[in-house]
């Protein structure tokens, strides 16, 4: 089920070649630098293989303190939906993609910079289309910051008191209403409530 409609070619030219021919997700490297930054550092990149250029994609803020199994079947179901995956972690970086070497966390003064470059990369680099951007735990606010930003139509805040803010409103050729209503389904798992999202995200 794919989260937003195929509009150009694949990205295989730009991607290596997943670790093993199974496996339906490739990943890579992101490396951001954004403003105040001395040097580049790595997030971790995942693409299901059907996906491609203006295809959704969503930016995964983490919070070290929020429970794991919510952030990862967050990410499961994102990308079974189809749709690119950015977490906003070095150490996830570091762990999944052979050759990165270790950088430490990213700090949470850190996170809004980070994630404002990991957006415009993914726009002018990727050629993502539809963006989301989902915060975990105390990361929740940092999302929410974002919701104004170009290019994204959701923000969303899981944790005690989850909170969905919508973007600016899609182009109609997106079908955001249907999209809005996949993307709740897919996060039901993690803590999203199916009902409060899509009203939160369709106002």
């Amino acid at each position: 089920m794919r989260f937003v409609p195929c509009l150009a070619l694949l990205l295989g030219l730009l991607l290596p070649r997943p670790a093993a021919a199974e496996d339906p997700v490739w990943r890579e490297a992101l490396w951001l630098q954004p403003p105040g930054a001395d040097a580049p550092f790595p997030v971790l990149l995942a693409l299901p293989l059907g996906w491609q250029p203006g295809d959704a994609a969503v930016v995964l803020l983490p919070d070290p303190e929020a429970p794991v199994p919510l952030r990862y079947r967050a990410i499961q179901a994102l990308l079974a939906a189809e749709a690119l995956v950015v977490e906003l972690d070095t150490l996830a970086a570091g762990a999944e993609i052979p050759g990165v070497p270790p950088y430490p966390p990213l700090s949470p003064a850190a996170q809004p910079a980070a994630l404002r470059d990991a957006l415009l990369r993914l726009r002018t680099e990727i050629g993502a289309g539809l963006l989301v951007v989902l915060g975990f735990g105390q990361a929740g606010p940092v999302a929410l910051e974002v919701a104004a930003e170009p290019g994204v139509a959701a923000a969303i805040a899981l944790g005690d008191q989850p909170r969905y803010l919508a973007g600016a409103p899609p182009p109609p050729a997106e079908h955001w209403p249907l999209r809005a209503g996949l993307l709740c389904a897919a996060l039901a798992g993690a803590g999203a409530t199916p009902g409060d999202c899509r009203a939160g995200l369709l106002p």
